[in-house]
Parts: C-alpha cells; sequence; structure tokens
C-alpha cells in the first residue's frame, strides 16, 4: 500500500500531572491510513515526551486525537525532525539519493539547529539507491543530529557496510525501536554519560 501524508494532531497529558496539564503536537505523519497516521504519531508523540519531560512519561488524550485529510504520496525517503517544538515535521527526499538530492539532504541536515533538537529519524523503506554523495551527506551529519535509520534495504544495507557508516548511524527494522533507542541514547547524554555513535 502506498504511503501519504498524512497530518494528526496528538494531545497528551504527562503521567503523575495533578494538573492534568495538555500539551498538543502537529505530526505531519507518513502512512497507508488514517489508522496509521495516529498509531506512528502516538509513537513519536510519546517518545519526544518522554525526552522533553525527563522521568515522566506521556499519556495520549485518544479521544482528542483528530487526523486531516490524506495528502501526497510519499515515495521516496523520508525523515521526522524530533525538536524542542510542538510539530514534527517529516521532510520527503527522492528514492534515489543522486547528486540534487543528495545535496538537498545534506543541505537540510547540514542545517538544523542542534540546540533543540533530539533527531532526527529517516525511514529508507522507498530508498533505492544512495550516492557517494548521500553518504557523504548522511556520515557528515549522522552524530550531530543523532540520525536513526529505519527499515532500509539489504543493498542500502551492504552499501552502509561497506563504507563504515552503520558503525555511526544505527539502523532499525521499525519506527518503536529507532525511538527507543533514541530516547535512551538522549536520556544518557542527559545524564551525562557520553551518548553513542
Amino acid at each position: 500500500m502506498p504511503l501519504h501524508k498524512i497530518p494528526v494532531t496528538v494531545p497528551y497529558t504527562l503521567v503523575g500531572d495533578p494538573a492534568a496539564s495538555l500539551f498538543t503536537m502537529q505530526v505531519d505523519t507518513v502512512a497507508t491510513s488514517p489508522t496509521g497516521a495516529i498509531a506512528t504519531a502516538q509513537v513519536l508523540v510519546e517518545a519526544l515526551a518522554r525526552m522533553r519531560h525527563p522521568g515522566r512519561g506521556a499519556r495520549v488524550a485518544s479521544d482528542r486525537v483528530r487526523v486531516g485529510a490524506v495528502g501526497e504520496q510519499i515515495t521516496g525517503l523520508y525523515v521526522y525532525v524530533l525538536s524542542n517544538g510542538y510539530h514534527i515535521p517529516h521532510i520527503a527526499f527522492a528514492a534515489r539519493l543522486e547528486q540534487e538530492a543528495a545535496q538537498r539532504l545534506s543541505d537540510t541536515l547540514a542545517g538544523l539547529d542542534t540546540r533543540n533538537l533530539y533527531g532526527v529519524l529517516a525511514d529508507c523503506v522507498y530508498l533505492n539507491y544512495i550516492s557517494s554523495m548521500g553518504i557523504a551527506a548522511l556520515a557528515s551529519n549522522a552524530q550531530r543530529v543523532r540520525l536513526r535509520l529505519m527499515r532500509p534495504s539489504a543493498g542500502v544495507v551492504k552499501v552502509l557496510d561497506m563504507v563504515g557508516l552503520s558503525r555511526m548511524t544505527p539502523c532499525f527494522p521499525d519506527l518503536p525501536k529507532a525511538c527507543e533507542d533514541l530516547v535512551a541514547a538522549w536520556m544518557r547524554s542527559a545524564a551525562g554519560a557520553k551518548p553513542p555513535a
């Protein structure tokens, strides 16, 4: 099934908050259906809330979640940017990271302000080719932006292994595992431990 941009508004409260303060996140999900968009948004919001409010869990107000219209189809690499705001955008790129697309990826990652950034999650499910420029774009920014790759093909993994990039950029089979690793790395970093590569 094709993936589409589907915006989701997700209200949440913090576990143990006596005032039950309500926070709201706008998530530009990439999913096959509104149901999938809600599940994706919930994973992203819970991960971001754990980093933003250390030691507190988040409880999504499921009855208040709102899903927008199904938008454009996504046919290439896309990334979620988790920052210290109330919007989780996705940025879409081509399925082939050649010269122009690789330069755009490099510029995008280099332009992220790490002072407000928790991490970047890149879904490679539709990435079918990565050039040396694409590899350089990932390598030069991977640790700075806490990049996590999801669902890369065997061919992409082979290329990453050949150039040693898989040691700097962990790969995961799905969004929940990538989020869990990012949160754990952020918690270690926030506690003063050296963050992992």
